[in-house]
C-alpha cells in the first residue's frame, strides 16, 4: 500500500505535467542486495540530473503533502487578513517563520544523514515545510506570501551546494569548498553509525570527477597528507562513531576508521592547508611518507595511496612536461605573496585561472560530462614507515580555554602544539601550573611551511598492535630533528 506522502508526490508530479517519479521507498528493490548496492551508488548523478526534486520537510510518509488542489486535504492554515487602505484588496499576514524556509531551520529532515545528498545535489527543490510551499533554484526562490526575489547574486539558502562548490564541480578541486560539504554532513544523525560512508557515496562519487584518484574513507586521495592533519574546532561537542554491532549495510565500507573525519560525529573539520595556491595565509603540506591502505590489520595486498599532489616541479612527473593548461615561471619577490611558497625556485600557473600562482601543480578535469567516477577500494587501515618520538604535553598557562595544548621534550624545552579531537580527554591533561605533564607518542607524517617549517604529527595510541589517531599537531623541525626518535611500521586503524 503506497504512503500518502507517495500517492500526494504522484499527484503533484502529474499536475507539475512531468512522466516520472522517482520515489527510494518504491524504486530501489529491497531485497536485492546487488542492485540495491548499484542504487545506492547512483543517488548522486539521479538527485544531479532531476528535473527538481519534493523536498517534505514535515513529519513522516504517513502525513503526506497537504494543501495540493484535488489532490490532497486542506491544510488549515492561520492567516490574518487586513483591508489595504480604502480599496476592496486584502493582504493576508501569517507567521514569519512559515515564508521562506533555510535548512538551518530546526527540522528532522534537515538532521538526517541520508536526506544530505538529494538536498545538496538538487538543482530545484520544491520544499514542503510548515505546510506550506517553497521554490529554490539557483536563479530564483518563491515563497508563499511573498514577493519572489533574484537570489544570482547573494546567499538565500547556504544549502545551495552546486554554488557553493562550483570550483570543485568545473573541474577545479578545491579543498575549503569540500570542507564546506563535510561540516554540514558530519553534525548529521544515522540510525546506524556505520552508514556514515555510505550516506555520502553519492556525492564523493560526483566530487572524485575532479578529484584525482577519489576518496577513501571521504579522504581526498590527491590531497591526501594534507587531510590526514584535519582539526577538529569542536572537541567539546564531538564524539566518536562506533559500530551498532548489526550487520545490516549492504555497502562496501561500513568501517569507522580514526584517522577519517566519518569517524567522528559532529567533529567540525578544519582541513589544515590548501589546494596549493599561493596566499598570504598559505600553508605548504608535504608528506614525507608513502601511505598504503589494506582490508585488515595485518598488512598484506597493499594499495599505494595517491599520486599525492600539489606537485612540485622536483617530481619526476615533471621530467615528461607539465599537464596541460599548466605553465611554470621563476619564483621572485613580486610573485611570492606567501613566505611559505618557499619550496623551490619555480611557481605555476594555469590557464583557467589566469590571477592566481600555485607552489604546485595539480590535475584539473574541464570536461566533467565526459569523465566517469573513481572509486578506489575502501581499506579501513593505513600503513607506512614513520618516525616516531615521545614528548610531554601540558595545557596553555596564559589560555587555559585554547583547544592547544604546548608540547615540551624531555628537557622542558617548549617544542610546538597540539590539539586532541575530544574535548574529554583534554580535560585529562595536566595544566603547566601543577608542574606535571602527560607523555604522548606523536608519529611524523609531512612538512608543513608557513614562513617556519613544522613536523606535521598524528598522536596515537595503540591498541592490539593497531595505531588510532587521537590528536594533530606540529613540532618546529629544529626539536623534532634534535629529539631522540625511532623508527616505526605504523598500521593506523
Amino acid at each position: 500500500m503506497l504512503s500518502p506522502t507517495i500517492r500526494h508526490a504522484m499527484g503533484l508530479t502529474r499536475a507539475m505535467d512531468e512522466r516520472y517519479l522517482w520515489a527510494d521507498a518504491l524504486c530501489i528493490v529491497q531485497d536485492d542486495v546487488q542492485e540495491t548496492r548499484h542504487q545506492l551508488l547512483l543517488m548522486g548523478k539521479l538527485y544531479a540530473s532531476a528535473t527538481f526534486t519534493i523536498v517534505c520537510t514535515d513529519g513522516d510518509g504517513s502525513e503526506g503533502i497537504p494543501g495540493i488542489q484535488g489532490i490532497s486535504h486542506p491544510r488549515n492554515l492561520y492567516q490574518v487578513a487586513f483591508p489595504l487602505f480604502a480599496s476592496s484588496e486584502k493582504v493576508t499576514i501569517q507567521d514569519e517563520g512559515m515564508n521562506c524556509y533555510y535548512p538551518s531551520t530546526p527540522s528532522n529532515y534537515f538532521r538526517r544523514a541520508w536526506t544530505f545528498q538529494e538536498y545538496a545535489l538538487s538543482k530545484r527543490r520544491l520544499i514542503v515545510g510548515k505546510k506550506t510551499f517553497h521554490w529554490i533554484c539557483p536563479s530564483a526562490a518563491f515563497c508563499e506570501s511573498t514577493v519572489s526575489f533574484d537570489t544570482r547574486n547573494n546567499h538565500l539558502h547556504e544549502g545551495q551546494y552546486l554554488s557553493l562548490i562550483r570550483n570543485t564541480l568545473s573541474g577545479r578541486p578545491c579543498l575549503k569548498e569540500f570542507e564546506r560539504v563535510v561540516r554540514d554532513y558530519n553534525g548529521r544523525n544515522h540510525s546506524f553509525p556505520e552508514d556514515a560512508l555510505a550516506g555520502v557515496t553519492g556525492i564523493l562519487e560526483i566530487l572524485s570527477r575532479s578529484f584525482e584518484g577519489g576518496f577513501i574513507y571521504g579522504m581526498p586521495v590527491m590531497y591526501f597528507h594534507t587531510a590526514l592533519m584535519w582539526s577538529n574546532v569542536r572537541p567539546e561537542l564531538a564524539e566518536r562513531r562506533r559500530h551498532s554491532g548489526k550487520d545490516h549495510s549492504i555497502l562496501q565500507g561500513s568501517c569507522l576508521p580514526s584517522w577519517s573525519w566519518l569517524g567522528w560525529k559532529d567533529a567540525n573539520i578544519n582541513f589544515n592547508g590548501n589546494d596549493g595556491r599561493l596566499e598570504d595565509n598559505s600553508e605548504v603540506t608535504v608528506g614525507i611518507v608513502q601511505w598504503s591502505s589494506h582490508e585488515s590489520a595485518t598488512p598484506s595486498n597493499l594499495r599505494p595511496v595517491g599520486p599525492s599532489f600539489p606537485s612540485t616541479i622536483l617530481d619526476d612527473t615533471l621530467k615528461r612536461g607539465l599537464a596541460q593548461g599548466w605553465t611554470s615561471q621563476k619564483s621572485n619577490r613580486s610573485n611570492r605573496k606567501s613566505k611559505s611558497s618557499m619550496v623551490g625556485d619555480v611557481v605555476f600557473q594555469h590557464s583557467s585561472m589566469p590571477g592566481s600562482l600555485f607552489w604546485g601543480w595539480f590535475p584539473i578535469k574541464e570536461h566533467q560530462s565526459d569523465l566517469r567516477p573513481v572509486t578506489p577500494p575502501q581499506h579501513a587501515f593505513l600503513s607506512c614507515k614513520a618516525r616516531r618520538g615521545w614528548f610531554r604535553v601540558e595545557q596553555k598557562r596564559r589560555s587555559l580555554g585554547s583547544k592547544n595544548f604546548e608540547v615540551f621534550d624531555m628537557h622542558e624545552k617548549y617544542c610546538g602544539w597540539l590539539q586532541l579531537i575530544l574535548w574529554p580527554k583534554v580535560k585529562e591533561l595536566p595544566c603547566r601550573d601543577s608542574g606535571q605533564s602527560q607523555l604522548v607518542e606523536l608519529v611524523a607524517t609531512c612538512i608543513q611551511k608557513r614562513g617556519y617549517t613544522n613536523y606535521g604529527v598524528l598522536c596515537i595510541k595503540w591498541e592490539d598492535g593497531v595505531a588510532y589517531r587521537k590528536g594533530v599537531g606540529g613540532i618546529y623541525s629544529e626539536a623534532w630533528e634534535s629529539h631522540d626518535l625511532e623508527d616505526v611500521d605504523l598500521i593506523l586503524g
